[in-house]
């Protein structure tokens, strides 16, 4: 499926000693990580690549950019060169897993002081508040569940086999992304764009990733 480029790209990161990779579009300009989309903090305002048709079209970042507009942080949707990565004050991922992670270096050039930026901390901080239903949810974005229904849900029989009768899998073991990734050149990104290794790793004071 279109995950396939994702994976080999984020193998190949993994491989060279990277947590996440960045992809470039056809034309050479920035368009997501390996499952996430990605914004830049510079001078204060909050870049993210235009939608082209080569990046996710994701529900985290309307999210992230409504958000952005509610804390009236400056929002500006644009091409992006890889360059701009380097020289950005933060850079962070966002995504339904990645949720809001900040970047610590791109190809180990360290990005700003090297910890999590102010803005992507306020981004961070109101985006978790709010799927936690620790404030308001003031967009609709949430569904409820019922203390009682979640119950019954994790215990309901399962008829997939494999599960233990159980209606939540148990944990992956190491996939295809923990695998060492091939050899040789990046391998190709989704939508025909060849890929960056662009890596982001773990501040100290947050879940922070390093990019290849």
């Amino acid at each position: 499926g279109h995950y396939n480029n994702a994976q080999l790209i984020k193998m190949d990161a993994v491989s060279n000693g990277y947590k996440e990779a960045v992809a470039l579009g056809p034309g050479g300009l920035v368009s997501e990580g390996s499952g996430e989309n990605v914004f830049l903090v510079k001078n204060g305002v909050l870049l993210t690549p235009v939608l082209d048709g080569t990046e996710l079209w994701g529900i985290t970042r309307d999210t992230v950019l409504t958000l952005a507009r509610e804390l009236e942080i400056p929002v500006r949707e644009q091409p992006i060169p890889r360059e701009m990565l380097y020289v950005a004050d933060e850079v962070f991922f966002c995504g339904t897993a990645a949720e809001v992670t900040p970047a610590r270096s791109m190809d180990k050039i360290q990005i700003g002081d090297g910890r999590r930026g102010p803005i992507t901390k306020k981004l961070q901080e109101k985006y978790l508040a709010t799927v936690r239903g620790e404030t308001a949810d003031r967009h609709g974005g949430l569904t409820r569940v019922p203390q009682a229904v979640a119950a019954a849900s994790r215990q309901r029989p399962d008829r997939r086999a494999g599960w233990g009768g159980t209606a939540t899998p148990p944990p992956r073991r190491s996939g295809a992304w923990a695998r060492p990734g091939p050899s040789g050149p990046p391998a190709a990104g989704r939508s025909l764009r060849p890929a960056v290794t662009g890596c982001a790793s773990a501040a100290p004071d947050s879940s922070m990733t390093q990019v290849a």
